[in-house]
Order: C-alpha cells, then sequence, then structure tokens
C-alpha cells in the first residue's frame, strides 16, 4: 500500500495553530503508530533558528520552528516564487529546498504509513496559480492525499483576522473604514479562488473542505482532524489549549492606534498586554460588538455572494454558507463604544502593571473622539 499524504491547508483562524502545536508536541506519539509529522530543518539549523527567534523576538523555543514548522516551508516557498520577503520571524529559515529535503530524509528514515503536513499558509500557494501547489506534489509523488480545509463565514473570519493583524503591530485602517478594500480581492475573502489551484492538481473528490461551524460542533480543529483525516488518533495524546487568540474586538481600536504611535517594541508589550488582559476590562461579550457597521457588511455579503455559490461544489451544490444573510446583521455596540467603554479601566490597569512610559503617554493622551 502506497504512502498517503493528509494536508491541512488552512484556512487562517480555524484553529489552525492549536493544530499544529497539538501534532508537534506529539509528533513522536503519532510516529510510534507510523505517522510522521516532519520537521523542515536539519537538527544544527533548527537549534540556531530557535535561538535567534528568542533573542530576536521574544518566542519560546518550542514555537513556529518545530510547532509551525510547514508555515516555515510553505512561506518560503511563496517568496521565493513571487520575491515577496517572509515574514520576519521566517528570514533565517532555509531555502526551500533544503527543508523538502529534510522532509523527504525523514520518510526515507521512518518509512512511515502516512505524512501530515499542516500549514495555514498552504492557503497562500493560489498567489502562484498551481505551481506551487504542483511543485510541492511533485517533490513527495502524492498519489494517495486527502486535502483538508476548514473555512470560517467571512464577516466572523474578517474580524478575527483583523484582529491578528493588528498583532503583527502594523498601522492599519479599521473594518469599518477603509480596511474591507483591501480583502476584497484577496485570499482572505476570495475562498473559491484560494482552493482552485488544489482541486486542480487533487480533485474536487480529494478535498475535505468543512464549514468553521462544523469544527465548533467536533469540539475544536484536533476533533475535527481526526473525524475528516479518516486516520485514528493514536493512544496517549497530550492535549493542547488555545491557542493565538486574536485582538478582542472591544480592544481593537485602542491596539490599532497604539500601532500608528508606539515604537515597534512597544506596540508588541502592549498588544501581549491587551490579549492576556482584556477580559478583565469589562467588555460586553465578543459577539456582541460590531467592528463593520452596517454600510461594509452590506458590502462584505455582496461581494461574498457569488464567492459563496461557486464554493457549493465543495458541498451539496448549495452556497456552503447557508446562514450568509445573518452577516447582514449588525451586532448591539460598536467597537468604537466598546473601546470608549474600556479606556479607563485599561489606564488604570496600565499603570498598576508599570508598562513602559511610552505606553502610558499613548494612552494618557488617547483621544478615540478624534480621527486617527
Amino acid at each position: 500500500m502506497g504512502l498517503k499524504f493528509i494536508l491541512f491547508i488552512g484556512h487562517h483562524k480555524v484553529g489552525s495553530t492549536s493544530l499544529q502545536n497539538y501534532l508537534a508536541r506529539n509528533a513522536g506519539r503519532l510516529l510510534a503508530q507510523g505517522i510522521l509529522y516532519p520537521t523542515v530543518m536539519p537538527p544544527n539549523l533548527k537549534r540556531d533558528f530557535k535561538t535567534k527567534l528568542t533573542q530576536r523576538f521574544g518566542i519560546g523555543p518550542s514555537l513556529l520552528s518545530v510547532r509551525e514548522a510547514h508555515n516555515v516551508l510553505a512561506q518560503r516557498m511563496v517568496s521565493e516564487h513571487t520575491g515577496r520577503p517572509v515574514p520576519v520571524w521566517h528570514r533565517d529559515a532555509p531555502s526551500s529546498e533544503v527543508m523538502i529535503a529534510r522532509i523527504a530524509a525523514q520518510i526515507a528514515q521512518h518509512r512511515p504509513s502516512t505524512v501530515i503536513l499542516c500549514a495555514e499558509a498552504f492557503s497562500n500557494f493560489s498567489i502562484a496559480g498551481v505551481k506551487l501547489v504542483e511543485t510541492l506534489a511533485g517533490r513527495f509523488d502524492m498519489g494517495d492525499a486527502r486535502i483538508l480545509c476548514s473555512l470560517r463565514r467571512p464577516d466572523q473570519y474578517l474580524a478575527s483576522w483583523h484582529g491578528q493583524v493588528l498583532k503583527f503591530g502594523r498601522p492599519v485602517a479599521a473594518l469599518r473604514g477603509a480596511a474591507l478594500d483591501g480583502y476584497l480581492d484577496s485570499i482572505h475573502l476570495q475562498f473559491a479562488a484560494m482552493l482552485e489551484p488544489w482541486r486542480a492538481v487533487f480533485g474536487a473528490g480529494n478535498m475535505l473542505v468543512s464549514n468553521y461551524n462544523s469544527v465548533l460542533r467536533d469540539g475544536g480543529s484536533v476533533e475535527h482532524f481526526w473525524r475528516q483525516s479518516g486516520l485514528q488518533e493514536p493512544p496517549g495524546m497530550r492535549a493542547v489549549g488555545r491557542d493565538n487568540a486574536s485582538i478582542a474586538p472591544c480592544a481593537m481600536e485602542i491596539v490599532r492606534r497604539a500601532n500608528g504611535v508606539l515604537s515597534e517594541p512597544n506596540r508588541q508589550v502592549f498588544w501581549r498586554w491587551m490579549v492576556d488582559r482584556h477580559a478583565q476590562f469589562g467588555a460586553p461579550p465578543n459577539g456582541q460588538i460590531e467592528v463593520f457597521g452596517a454600510v461594509n457588511r452590506a458590502r462584505l455579503v455582496d461581494h461574498f455572494e457569488p464567492i459563496n455559490r461557486g464554493l457549493g461544489i465543495y458541498g451539496d451544490g448549495t452556497p456552503f454558507f447557508g446562514d450568509l444573510d445573518a452577516a447582514r446583521a449588525c451586532k448591539p455596540v460598536s467597537d468604537l463604544e466598546a473601546a470608549f467603554d474600556i479606556l479607563p479601566r485599561v489606564r488604570e490597569t496600565a499603570g498598576a502593571a508599570k508598562l513602559p512610559s511610552e505606553i502610558l503617554a499613548f494612552l494618557g493622551q488617547l483621544d478615540l473622539a478624534s480621527d486617527p
């Protein structure tokens, strides 16, 4: 029987980080059952890469180079094809050929029955048409492959993704403003175009595209992965918690303004602190906070309706998100109102926590009524 490949290709903000963390932490247990979750760098390079991540970005040594190994590979492949830079935290990684050779060496050494590759950054391959998918498939002769992908309703997805972008420290517009324009024709909304290269190479019959609601019903991304992969979960696997939380809607406007004025190191200090503390600020639940506004909600749904119909080929032929019209309804509290409400407690708590003076000065001067 030939070697089987299971590829999880994303999307972003569907529990992919938790899934990668789980697979990486349990790589030894998986291998004992003939399932390889490969690393991508030779041991000496992996050690050096971990050290640089820790020294330069304060990222713990168990992260990125091990947990998100296949993201490193995917980002490097995209960069080599397009010339676009890889994220700064991946720039010391080797070439894709070195990483692919490392995976091939592990396959040859361990002779597994199944290889799992897992990276939300695989969704970026559509930038290159079918070329990168064909390259990856051709390197490993993926004749027996199952492609897994989870998609989240676009309003819920973009709200979470924009909170992630804020963690990158980028000075960006608000979703109720011009930020939506930058997403409309990107992989962050063009779901069918994102999937098309994978369908062209592997065929729709080898793809399982899930509505994120089914991921939640199964108990999360890990549980859903086992259901969709067709594999049996080995005994004794170590559970993991939720990873990579986005900036909460109540805090998005404050962090967004901070990214426009704080120095780079303090942007990271501030968003990390906000992620850790936002639940203490007494804001309404995330699901009650509106980040788009009525105008942009209508634009978003109108733009996505034909995409939704096109996604029907991955289901029963009907529009993929049957509840898309519900995305037109605004939540009761605007993100700006929520930010106004929590700002006094943010100032008070930040002062007690003795955050850097630049952050305290920013919070003291912040006028949410002004147009940034």
